[in-house]
């Protein structure tokens, strides 16, 4: 009974007016009108819940605590009150005590959402993913369009790298957030796998391409289940239903990435988690496979028989643009040599060498040697088996400084002298220096020197190498374009003096900016003095149509090969434009289709190891020398 014999009405109009201030968002005379009704019913257990509450909602966890108790003691399965109850010992740091009434709420009611978003949010602070998971799931199998689980479940996945659950829900959260300033990004421009077959064709019809490297593109990938279309572009592949696991298990096609769905049509979302999970039970039996293949090439020994050849592997990747050739050059070299070489390599744009297929041709083919460019990859090949890496290029294992594991049987191959400063303090014990090689089949001279015309220079501009210095950069540009223009050295001190100014690395300075400056500098010299030239001047390459200075000279890209000797075949002059050094691939293909090398003159640094061929090669250090080689 009430303690105070009051009007029923009277009562009414007050909890009318409590509930108004609480809309209104006046919680402290919400609270007033609340506790004051209290006192005239006590037995009212809403009415301690909403003290309760709005004691919550205020950080006052201690008074929420003792109100709620009082709701739960009238009303013990108030499902509500031990919602609040447990957000606010939560609040308080009583997490365990937090944790053990928001279980007796899902005990009285397990389909409370809000309730099991609480939890999971506490697990998820204490790290307990898989508890978290477990009701992350069951909040998404009651409502697929709840976007913090979603959102929760992709951090999870994420850190246990399982990619394509993450990117489904990620998918899903965009889908279903209602602020577009919390989306995620993500890039729809990849290798997918398409619930829908019509999507899927309607997309591979597009033709997209995707962006691997600033040189490197390919056909966007678009898989599906079902039966083939007829007559299906190459980059539409059709997968018979659930064998996902087997097709994956032995192609070399480009694995998808992420997996396209409608978010409101319940049988795709379903089909995109049955998917997602067949491609993270991929991932892990490849991982098993390829450590069994890998001791297999541990225990593999190769036979070294007097009088039979010498087994070579050679891998490359079409996703390089330089590195891919010189594998190609040795490859044919080795052969010419009488080796049994396998060079292996994407066939098309459709495919990916990964390491795991790398390894079974490896464990097949038990070669005496293996030859890899700019990467060591030793750990799993037999002790009598040779593994030769060739460094181009100045990798980040080399620059962090740490030492690599290095076999008696690890032959060490620099192509420059700065390289070999690395290789030594990594731990190698002997470093050799291999030139670049050519293939003589397509790269030879065939057209005479009298009907040559041309003045030719074939390479990508590096402006793309420079775009993400900033306002660093650009002032560190203007300052070595200023030195090339005077015919400079450009000294290390010098550099190490820009990078201390400007707070860009030395290794960014030399690496990125400087061959960018000398390159482009180069080309803008030879195309400044074409109009008073009697020859052609022709630039072929990638992002030269940037440049207002080049742009008039540029007749587009070439395919590595056939095209490039073709063109060289038609000039009488070449140019090489490199920093450091005097060798390069060009340099070689050039030469070898009978051009005269025209060369940026770099014989003063350390680098620029002889031969230079000095009676072969035209040298030059300002725009005025350059002019002067083509009259020689």
């Amino acid at each position: 009974m009430s303690k105070y014999p009051i009007a029923s009405q009277l009562f009414e109009e007050k909890l009318k007016i409590a509930i108004n201030h609480y809309k209104c968002g006046d919680l402290q005379s919400a609270k007033a009108v609340y506790l004051e009704l209290t006192d005239v019913k006590p037995e009212y257990s809403e009415l301690h819940h909403m003290v309760g509450k709005i004691a919550f909602e205020s950080k006052d966890y201690e008074s929420a605590i003792k109100y709620l108790n009082k709701s739960l003691t009238l009303t013990p399965n108030n499902t509500n009150s031990l919602y609040y109850l447990a957000k606010s010992q939560f609040g308080k740091g009583d997490v365990g005590e937090a944790e053990v009434n928001f279980l007796k709420a899902l005990k009285i009611n397990p389909n409370l959402t809000v309730v099991l978003m609480a939890l999971a949010t506490i697990y998820i602070q204490q790290k307990k993913n898989d508890e978290a998971f477990g009701i992350l799931s069951e909040i998404i199998k009651q409502d697929i369009s709840s976007y913090s689980a979603h959102y929760h479940m992709a951090a999870i996945l994420s850190k246990s790298n399982l990619i394509m659950m993450t990117r489904v829900h990620v998918t899903l959260f965009n889908h279903f957030c209602p602020d577009p300033k919390l989306k995620q990004e993500l890039n729809e421009s990849v290798d997918t796998f398409f619930v829908n077959p019509i999507t899927a064709k309607n997309t591979a019809d597009k033709a997209n391409r995707i962006e691997f490297t600033v040189a490197v593109s390919g056909l966007q990938m678009c898989y599906y289940y079902g039966k083939p279309f007829k007559n299906p572009p190459k980059n539409l592949v059709n997968i018979d239903h659930d064998e996902l696991i087997t097709f994956f298990s032995s192609s070399r096609l480009r694995m998808p990435s992420t997996i396209n769905f409608d978010p409101d049509n319940k049988e795709e979302c379903a089909q995109a988690f049955r998917v997602a999970s067949q491609f993270e039970e991929l991932k892990l039996q490849l991982i098993e496979k390829d450590s069994q293949t890998k001791e297999l090439c541990r225990t593999n020994k190769p036979q070294f028989i007097d009088g039979e050849p010498l087994k070579i592997f050679i891998p490359a990747s079409r996703h390089t643009t330089v590195m891919q050739y010189c594998s190609r050059n040795l490859a044919v070299a080795l052969k010419n040599k009488g080796c049994d070489v396998l060079f292996l390599i994407e066939k098309d744009e459709t495919e990916m060498i990964t390491s795991d297929i790398v390894n079974r041709e490896i464990a097949k083919m038990v070669p005496h040697a293996v030859v890899n460019i700019n990467h060591v990859a030793n750990s799993w090949l037999h002790e009598d088996t040779y593994n030769i890496t060739w460094w181009q290029d100045l990798m980040p294992k080399l620059i962090d400084g740490k030492p690599i594991v290095w076999r008696d049987r690890d032959l060490v191959v620099s192509a420059y002298p700065q390289f070999d400063p690395y290789l030594y303090r990594s731990g190698a014990n002997k470093v050799y220096r291999q030139e670049f090689c050519v293939d003589l089949e397509p790269f030879s001279a065939k057209t005479p020197a009298k009907d040559r015309n041309k003045i030719v220079f074939i390479g990508n501009s590096y402006i793309l190498s420079v775009e993400n210095y900033g306002e660093a950069g650009k002032n560190i540009v203007t300052l070595l374009k200023k030195k090339t223009e005077l015919g400079e050295v450009i000294s290390d001190a010098y550099i190490n003096d820009l990078s201390e100014k400007f707070s860009i690395s030395y290794l960014d300075i030399l690496e990125f900016l400087l061959p960018y400056v000398v390159r482009d500098t180069i080309i803008e010299w030879l195309c400044s003095v074409a109009p008073s030239l009697e020859y052609e001047v022709e630039i072929y390459g990638r992002w030269w149509d940037k440049n207002p200075i080049i742009a008039p000279y540029f007749r587009g890209e070439l395919k590595h090969g056939e095209q490039v000797a073709k063109v060289y075949n038609e000039a009488k002059y070449a140019v090489a434009a490199i920093h450091r050094h005097i060798h390069s691939q060009r340099l070689v293909e050039l030469a070898a289709c009978g051009c005269i090398p025209v060369v940026f003159d770099q014989r003063m640094y350390s680098e620029a190891e002889p031969p230079y061929w000095d009676d072969e090669c035209l040298y030059f250090n300002t725009k005025e020398e350059l002019k002067d080689c083509f009259n020689r």
